[in-house]
Parts: C-alpha cells; sequence; structure tokens
C-alpha cells in the first residue's frame, strides 16, 4: 500500500510539473496593453482605443483578463456596459480593442493621468499602460519677418504648443482625432500714413476675395480650420489648403495683430492674442510686378501675397527672358497642396483684369505649361443661360468660367445657349489649346473635355 501511495504521489508531481510547463510554453512573452494616443483630449464623441494582447502560444484558448481605469474618472466600453473595470475574454496573440472615454471634467490646469491596468489571474501575468488627459493648444508667438513693407503679403509662423503636453506629437495626434484648430488674425493700425491703400490690384483682390481695400491678413476675422505641421522643434499652423498665414498692410505705419484660436480639441473654448507694436515702411521700389505687363503684375501679386520670395525670383526670372511658363512653374509650387483648385482660382481671377478673353487664354496658354499634369477650360458667359459640369468644379467670372482639372480625368460640360451672343470655349493643357466657338443660339451640347489630348479621338464628341 505504501508503494501504491508513494507511486501516486510521484504521478501527481509529475502531472503536476507537466501542466506548469505546458503552461508557460503556451503563454511565453508578456501581456501588452497599448493606447493608440498618448495625450487623450477630452472630446465628446472621441474615445482612446486600448489594444489588449495575451502572449502567443502554442494554445488557442482564451483566458480572462481584468482591466481597470485607475483614476476614478475612466470609464471602460465593455459588452456588457460602460464602467471603470471590469473583464474580458482574449485570444493569446490576438489584439483585443476596448474603447476608453473621460468622464470627469477637462482638465484646466494640467493634463490628467490615466492608468489602465490589466491582469489575467489564470496566467498569473499582469501588465499597465498610461497616458495623459487632456490638451491646452496655445499660440506661443506670432513671428514676423524684418522689413515690413505696405501692400506686400509677408508670411508669418503662428507658433503653437500644447502647455500640457510640450513633448507630444501634436501633428499625429490631431491628424488621428480628425480635430482642426481654428484661427483668426486681424491686423490692427495702431496709427497710418494718409496715403491710400497700396492693395489695387483688381486680381490679387479677386483672387484672395477681399474687399475693395482688401483684407489685411490670413486668416482674417472669420475662424479658419486649419492643421499643424513641424517646422524645427515648433509646430506652426496652416490652413486647410496648406496657405501660408500672413499679412499685408494696406499702408505704411505701426500696427499689432489680434488672433483668436478655437483649439476644437476640448477646454476653453476661444483663446486670445495680442502682439507687440510693429512698424510697417513704405513699399520696396524693387517689389515683384513693378513696371511689368498688366497679367504678369497680378500674376506676381498674387504669388507675393503667397510666398514674397518666390515673387521676387520668379520677376526676377522672367525680366531676364524666361517667359511666362516660369510664373506658372512658381505659381504651381505655391499651389501644390491643391493645384487643379487653386489653378481654376487663379483663372477666375484673371477675369477682374478687364483683359479680353482672347488675350487671357493666351497667356494661360503659357501658364500651365509650368503646371504638368493639370489643364483648364474657359467658356464665356456671353452667350450663356444655364451650365453645369460632371464631376468637376468650376469657378465664375463675370465674363467666364475656369474649369480646371486633372489630365486623364475627362470633363463633361452641359451648356444651353441664351441667344445672346457666340459661345466661345478654351481647353488649356501644357501640351497645347484647343478652341471651339458655338454660334449665337438657344441649343443645348453636352460637350466632353478630353483632358490628355489637345484634339479629342477621331468620332469623339465634340470638345
Amino acid at each position: 500500500m505504501f508503494l501504491i501511495a508513494h507511486i501516486k504521489k510521484i504521478m501527481l508531481f509529475c502531472a503536476l510539473l507537466w501542466i506548469l510547463e505546458f503552461s508557460s510554453a503556451s503563454f511565453a512573452g508578456e501581456l501588452l496593453v497599448a493606447p493608440e494616443l498618448s495625450v487623450f483630449p477630452v472630446i465628446t464623441g472621441v474615445m482612446q482605443d486600448i489594444a489588449i494582447t495575451l502572449p502567443s502560444g502554442s494554445s488557442e484558448r482564451e483566458a480572462e483578463v481584468l482591466i481597470e481605469a485607475q483614476s476614478g474618472w475612466g470609464v471602460l466600453m465593455f459588452s456588457s456596459g460602460p464602467s471603470g473595470s471590469g473583464s474580458a475574454r482574449c485570444s493569446p496573440g490576438v489584439p483585443y480593442h476596448i474603447k476608453y472615454r473621460w468622464a470627469g471634467a477637462p482638465p484646466v490646469k494640467e493634463a490628467a493621468r490615466e492608468l489602465i491596468k490589466v491582469t489575467a489571474p489564470d496566467l498569473g501575468i499582469s501588465a499597465e499602460a498610461s497616458f495623459n488627459v487632456g490638451i491646452d493648444l496655445q499660440i506661443e508667438a506670432i513671428v514676423l519677418p524684418e522689413g515690413l513693407s505696405a501692400g506686400v503679403f509677408s508670411a508669418v509662423d503662428i507658433q503653437m504648443s500644447d502647455t500640457f503636453n510640450p513633448d507630444a506629437d501634436v501633428t499625429s495626434i490631431l491628424k488621428k482625432i480628425g480635430a482642426s484648430p481654428e484661427i483668426s488674425m486681424s491686423l490692427v493700425p495702431d496709427s497710418t500714413s494718409r496715403q491710400k491703400s497700396t492693395i489695387s490690384d483688381p486680381v490679387v483682390r479677386k483672387f484672395f476675395g477681399d474687399t475693395a481695400e482688401g483684407h489685411a491678413s490670413y486668416p482674417a476675422d472669420a475662424l479658419v480650420p486649419g492643421s499643424f505641421v513641424q517646422k524645427g522643434n515648433r509646430f506652426v499652423w496652416l490652413g486647410e489648403d496648406g496657405r501660408t498665414p500672413g499679412i499685408t498692410p494696406p499702408s505704411c505705419g505701426t500696427y499689432h495683430i489680434e488672433a483668436v484660436l478655437k483649439s476644437n480639441v476640448g477646454g476653453v473654448t476661444l483663446k486670445h492674442w495680442s502682439s507687440p507694436v510693429f512698424t510697417v515702411s513704405t513699399p520696396d521700389p524693387s517689389d515683384a510686378g513693378a513696371d511689368m505687363p498688366p497679367l504678369v503684375a497680378s500674376t506676381l501679386g498674387i504669388l507675393s501675397r503667397l510666398d514674397r520670395n518666390a515673387a521676387l525670383r520668379a520677376a526676377e526670372s522672367f525680366s531676364r527672358g524666361s517667359g511666362i511658363s516660369s510664373l506658372g512653374k512658381a505659381l504651381c509650387d505655391a499651389f501644390s497642396h491643391s493645384p487643379a483648385p487653386m489653378l481654376g482660382k487663379y483663372t477666375a481671377a484673371l477675369d477682374a483684369s478687364g483683359r479680353g478673353d482672347e488675350e487671357i487664354a493666351g497667356f494661360m496658354g503659357e501658364i500651365v505649361k509650368g503646371f504638368p499634369g493639370f489643364g483648364v477650360t474657359l467658356v464665356t458667359k456671353n452667350g450663356l443661360g444655364e451650365w453645369s459640369v460632371a464631376e468637376g468644379d468650376f469657378y465664375e467670372g463675370d465674363r467666364f468660367i475656369a474649369i480646371p482639372f486633372e489630365a486623364g480625368r475627362n470633363l463633361t460640360i452641359r451648356l444651353t445657349g441664351s441667344g445672346a451672343g457666340d459661345v466661345s470655349l478654351w481647353k488649356i493643357i501644357p501640351q497645347g489649346v484647343n478652341a471651339k466657338k458655338y454660334p449665337s443660339g438657344k441649343w443645348i451640347k453636352e460637350i466632353t473635355v478630353y483632358t490628355s489630348e489637345v484634339l479629342p479621338p477621331q468620332n469623339a464628341k465634340m470638345n
């Protein structure tokens, strides 16, 4: 009997040892807890994603894990309902995702700290991960260039920071949650000369949507959504279309900037910022556009308000005989974030010059040579009653419509004649220009614009 009992004990010991070894082999490695965001903003409807992964092994058995948000204000979205703690079943090596939200008030003095603790009791392992809760975006400074001139656009850096989390990657966090901080910026005169505003070019005013005197800054009085980009060791704000903010003082004198930030990441709704006073001088005689042909001068005026240095380089290059296409290349570089829409907007703005349709179409034939892969269609409005564009956008002047496009994406334009005059159409691409005139009359035409070639394919619809 003693021998039998001893053998049973040995067998039981071996079985326990086998179980332990099996468990260890099946779940070798670490339990991983990975929040998606290192900093979690307190915004209604936005949740943090937390991935929990049991260590991989030869077993495919599920195991129970206990999950707890230890701040007391965190809520985890379990299948059984929201709670600060609870359990779930996870498969080894397969991430289990659970959503998290903050139930407390948005932090106002400093970021709160959340700790997520996960335990797998049956496996004897646990892990934890932490993240900050709360973002406090602020305008740190608006950095102006030296030598500001009246009537000349000067790009500025709106430098931003998250005072709660100064070392966090603000750009990627805002992108992941889809937040677009909004900014308005006003140029406020402290004293100005009595001279007339230098912002007088109608094409420049039309392109930027200015009033008769011109907006002094971008973004102007209305809040404009934008994004952050990293510049050196700081973050700066850009508009949604990639435009760089800046100011165009209407006359010489002293000014300061008033800016408003709507962060859209929780906390205080609007934050105000004021700059020190600065001085604006009279325009530099060497500014881009001086003594240039009208459409060239207007183009350089637009470019100057986007990038003054690029405008000066383009003016110098044009003066040396590089041609209008070099201006197109400079514009294409300035419009790199959205070349087609900006090309359409620019073409429509040329309408305000008062130059003839044929002259503008010829000018654009040279400009688009600097826009490889893009083009624009011009249609005069005088003899039109109605028009529409399928799968495309159009930009309207007083005398013609500009329809930009990307090569390879054909357009369908529907035109209705009013009988008030002829209708002219130009398709303008880097390879050349195709012109078509429709006599005055009451007609309906559906025109396919083949965007990759000057002439349409044989047996194709008229373009």
